[in-house]
């Protein structure tokens, strides 16, 4: 062997290798993944797509006639309430003056001495005097009792006058009435109950 078979016999063989696959590279136009819709919602998807064309299939419906409600006829006016007897009861009650009695009792009966005692009441801001004129009248009959000057009471107080003893007589009456008449709008009036010393109790015969 010659010098040139011996160098090529002592060099190592060269491994054949294989060159390596290239790595796969995504392609831009590759499509995206779909995404998974469930069952009920692809239902609720087509349901609201045609729902709008079912309005619009649906022909529309003319509202039905009215009907024309009847005119009423007219409210009377109105008028004024006319104040009922209670109120009149309250407003003489509450006058800022105002002559009064004391009454020992509201039932009397012929024979009995009468008995009221005199006041003048006077709630007003400024000073009162009055004259007072007593009475009673029992059945048709009108008995004067006396004359009281109150003179000068100031304002805000109240002051006793004198009391009325009137021996009562027998009369044909069921109730009688005590008069404090003034010149002013301080009068008032007591109606008390009467019963006469015998009663009087009307018969008739019957028929036989």
């Amino acid at each position: 062997m010659n010098e040139q078979e011996m160098k090529m016999d002592l060099q190592p063989e060269e491994a054949s290798v294989s060159p390596a696959p290239e790595p796969a590279v995504a392609s831009e136009e590759a499509q995206p993944a779909t995404e998974q819709v469930s069952a009920p919602a692809q239902e609720a998807a087509v349901f609201a797509e045609e729902a709008p064309k079912a309005e619009e299939a649906a022909p529309a419906t003319e509202a039905a006639p009215t009907e024309e409600i009847p005119k009423t006829e007219e409210a009377a006016p109105v008028t004024e309430a006319e104040p009922k007897a209670a109120y009149y009861a309250v407003q003489s009650a509450l006058r800022p003056v105002m002559a009064s009695a004391r009454i020992p009792k509201f039932d009397w009966k012929a024979g009995e001495c009468f008995r009221a005692e005199l006041w003048l009441l006077n709630d007003a801001p400024e000073n009162a005097q009055e004259s007072v004129q007593v009475s009673l009248r029992l059945g048709d009959q009108v008995y004067p009792l006396l004359t009281w000057q109150t003179g000068c009471v100031a304002a805000g107080e109240n002051r006793i006058g004198p009391t009325v003893n009137f021996p009562l007589p027998d009369a044909d009456a069921v109730d009688m009435t005590l008069l404090l008449q003034t010149g002013t709008g301080a009068s008032s009036e007591y109606k008390l109950c009467y019963r006469a010393a015998e009663a009087r109790i009307q018969t008739r015969q019957l028929n036989v």
